[in-house]
């Protein structure tokens, strides 16, 4: 149970991750590569200050706020500099990790004896000790209304005119330029939304963890990519509603799947080789498929 629960809670928090990646991945049409920098800004900027007295909400907001901070910068080298995205990204984040590590005095920092987000959320049904719900509970719940809430407001956010200038510009850029669209401010206050999803995950997790590391992200891309590619193959995407409800499930199930690999005696050090096969798998069985059956259906009408 308690596997089952830890694995829920962690897919909440993933699932923030994976909303980050649809958005630069699916949406903009990039491979945002700051995602594995910015999940670690968000939990070191988040550590840093809980352990300076901040309280646990708005340390948690600025580590989404910083996240966004490392997009932003991203997609200004992307869009001003002419650098290719994928570059841009390599770049900032190199550069955050000597940010992260003087942001945590070290390579980790822990949060021993400091309330985070999680233990005030528990305080309020009484604790464990108390006779109220297990920590995990309340943070499903917590995490379930947070998750569901900004999932809303980014489905809704879709259909305004910015989200739809972001839109446009991932789909074709040159259309929407000849829309009017400001294609690289639209580019970067994309990559700033997709990073400030990261580095609320990145804070969320640090204070679930109860600490951060500068290795921390290492792989979360392939992991965003993982929930929201599974997303997309499990659950019907014909509306941007229903894709951004895709990415969000895909992640939990992503956790689940990984929760029973590790049950059924999955060494926990293969878990990103496998993850990184699986999403291999997935990006190129599809297109192999579909060029099996146009050469099949192409024989056929020859005969």
């Amino acid at each position: 149970m308690n596997l089952l629960l830890g694995a829920l809670t962690i897919g909440l928090m993933w699932a923030l991750l994976s909303l980050g990646t649809f958005l630069s991945f699916r949406v903009l049409r990039s491979l945002d590569l700051t995602t594995e920098g910015a999940f670690v800004t968000g939990g070191a900027v988040a550590c840093a200050l809980l352990t300076r007295g901040m309280s646990p909400a708005l340390a948690t907001a600025l580590g989404a706020l910083a996240g966004a901070a490392a997009g932003a910068v991203t997609g200004l080298i992307h869009t001003r500099f002419r650098v290719d995205v994928v570059l841009a990204g390599i770049l900032v984040m190199t550069g955050l990790y000597s940010i992260n590590y003087w942001a945590m005095g070290g390579g980790s920092l822990s949060l021993a004896g400091h309330q985070t987000l999680f233990e005030q959320a528990a305080a309020l049904t009484g604790g464990d000790e108390g006779g109220g719900l297990p920590r995990d509970v309340t943070a499903i719940i917590m995490l379930t209304i947070l998750v569901g809430g900004l999932a809303f407001v980014l489905s809704v956010f879709a259909t305004t005119d910015l989200g739809l200038a972001l839109r446009a510009t991932g789909s074709s850029p040159r259309m929407a330029r000849a829309a009017a669209i400001d294609t690289g401010l639209a580019t970067t206050i994309g990559l700033a939304l997709a990073n400030a999803f990261t580095g609320l995950s990145g804070a969320l997790f640090a204070q679930y963890q109860g600490s951060a590391g500068v290795q921390m992200g290492v792989g979360m891309i392939v992991s965003g990519l993982a929930s929201v590619i599974l997303g997309e193959a499990l659950f019907p995407q014909r509306t941007i509603q229903r894709r951004i409800l895709a990415a969000v499930l895909g992640a939990v199930v992503f956790r689940l799947l990984v929760a029973a690999a590790i049950r059924a005696g999955l060494d926990s050090n293969a878990l990103k080789l496998v993850t990184a096969a699986f999403v291999l798998a997935a990006l190129t069985i599809p297109d192999a498929f579909r060029r099996f059956i146009r050469a099949h259906r192409t024989g056929a009408a020859h005969d």
